[in-house]
């Protein structure tokens, strides 16, 4: 059910001037018994020629004003009663905004919903994503995602917002749809990082939200280019890669990762060794990034005589070896014969 506000609304000055409501995103929405003290949503008026006007609310009569009340001071509206009106009935009231010598009214419907049971939740409680320094505006940063359990399609749509600082924000976007966050303008010399907090709320009645962090740091160097290694022998492996396209490197910081295998039954031992590499005479390492993994080594593949009376080689897949097998032998380890090898069957026999 509805009812027009047309000839219910109080005469009020509308002065042509600055004071604009913002647009009630999304549709107001009160879930369908919900009690007395239920916040309804917040309108919000401002005057675009003088941000430092605080505008004031009231809720005037007429309509199904008794059904609400508001906080003249910020705008929000709550319930006055039980809602006891169906899901997808509404009620229509009417909201004014006085400041800066002038009025506006908005009139506002309020859709009875299902009861939204289930808040978001992040996939991450902090995101964290490197960008080089020499990022230009528009670059992609990193997208956040909430989930909602909720089946009822509007208690599970959610809208993403960003908390920052005004020093913090002027870098940033944020698609309140997506959650693709955005660099908006290049970091300045000397920004080294952001970290700013993101939530996620949906769009039910009541309404839910769930917050995360966003650490966002500036290289000043970037990764090494064109990463290739080649094996050189059975304990040696060839590494090669181009410099860095941004900024200026004094060393590099190899990190290698071996794994061993035993018999039949694997067992994966795993041992980690570093070791910086200098790019020129007595230049003192300072690395900026880690190469996490290069390449796998598996050092004790051919031990234990695994192949018995075959040959063993290494391999760079599982299980880390290959067996060669002399004739009348057969099986990855050569466990297997051939009982006509020795050819015991005679007289033209067979087996």
């Amino acid at each position: 059910m509805s009812i027009r506000l047309s000839d219910a609304l109080p005469s009020v000055g509308r002065v042509s001037g600055e004071l604009f409501f913002d647009p009630l995103e999304p549709v107001p929405r009160v879930f369908a018994g919900a009690p007395a003290g239920q916040l309804v949503t917040q309108v919000y008026a401002r005057d675009l020629s003088d941000p430092s006007v605080r505008p004031t609310y009231s809720l005037p009569q007429g309509a199904d004003f008794a059904q609400f009340r508001l906080n003249t001071k910020n705008g929000r509206l709550y319930t006055r009663r039980p809602v006891k009106r169906r899901v997808n009935d509404t009620y229509e009231l009417a909201v004014i905004a006085y400041g800066g010598g002038e009025s506006r009214v908005q009139q506002i419907s309020v859709l009875v919903s299902e009861k939204n049971i289930h808040p978001p939740k992040f996939t991450q409680t902090i995101y964290s994503v490197e960008v080089p320094v020499n990022a230009v505006a528009g670059t992609p940063l990193v997208r956040i995602r909430a989930t909602d359990n909720d089946t009822v399609p509007y208690n599970r749509q959610l809208v993403y917002s960003i908390t920052a600082s005004d020093d913090t924000s002027r870098y940033l976007s944020l698609d309140s749809d997506s959650g693709q966050i955005t660099l908006r303008r290049p970091p300045p010399p000397g920004l080294s990082a952001l970290n700013v907090t993101v939530s996620a709320r949906d769009l039910g009645s009541p309404a839910y939200r769930d917050v995360a962090g966003v650490q966002i740091t500036f290289r000043t160097i970037s990764e090494p280019e064109k990463l290739r290694t080649v094996p050189m022998s059975d304990t040696s492996v060839m590494v090669c890669w181009r410099r860095p396209r941004l900024g200026v490197v004094s060393g590099y910081l190899m990190k290698l990762t071996f794994e061993e295998s035993t018999g039949g039954n694997i067992t994966r031992l795993v041992r980690r060794h570093s070791e910086q590499l200098l790019e020129g005479p007595r230049l003192q390492p300072r690395p900026r990034f880690m190469t996490q993994r290069l390449w796998t080594v598996s050092s004790a593949a051919c031990s234990g005589s695994v192949c018995g009376p075959g040959t063993c080689r290494r391999s760079g897949a599982a299980p880390g070896y290959n067996c060669y097998c002399p004739e009348g032998t057969f099986g990855q380890r050569c466990e297997l014969r051939d009982p006509c090898f020795s050819r015991p069957c005679q007289n033209l026999g067979g087996f």
